[in-house]
C-alpha cells in the first residue's frame, strides 16, 4: 500500500488473528483471509485469476474457521482491488482488497466491530 493510499483512511487499521475470513456474495468466488481491519473496512487478501472486481460496492460474509461464527450480508464500497506478487513459484496470483463498510443498521455495526475486535493479533 502506498502513503497515499493509507493517509485517506479515517480510521487506524489493525492486524487480524489467522482464521478470519470474508467471502464476496453473491457468487462467492472471491474468498479470503482478512488481514486487517478497523473501523470502517476490512483489507482482505485472495488467490484468484479473476480480474478485479467491477462492481462498487458488494455484500460481503465475515466468518472463522474455527467456530461457527459468521456476520452474513455486510455491504461495503470497493475502495481498491489489486493484483499482488504471485505466492510460490506455481504463479498462484493474489489480489488485495479493501473494503468500507456501507450503511450499516447500528446493530449490525455493533456486532461487526466486536467480531473484529475478538480476533484482534
Amino acid at each position: 500500500m502506498d502513503r497515499g493510499e493509507r493517509d485517506r483512511r479515517r480510521q487506524r487499521r489493525f492486524p487480524l488473528k489467522e482464521g478470519v475470513f470474508a467471502a464476496i456474495r453473491p457468487d462467492f468466488l472471491r474468498v479470503g483471509r482478512v488481514v486487517d481491519a478497523g473501523r470502517g473496512g476490512v483489507g482482505l487478501a485472495y488467490a484468484s485469476d479473476l480480474g478485479p472486481l467491477e462492481a462498487n460496492t458488494v455484500t460481503v460474509d465475515l466468518f472463522t474457521d474455527d467456530t461457527d461464527r459468521m456476520i452474513p450480508k455486510v455491504r461495503c464500497r470497493v475502495v481498491y482491488d489489486r493484483g499482488e506478487s504471485p505466492l510460490s513459484q506455481r504463479n498462484i496470483r493474489c489480489r488485495r482488497i479493501g473494503l468500507q463498510f456501507l450503511d450499516l443498521p447500528d446493530h449490525q455495526l455493533r456486532f461487526v466491530h466486536e467480531f473484529l475486535e475478538s480476533h484482534r493479533a
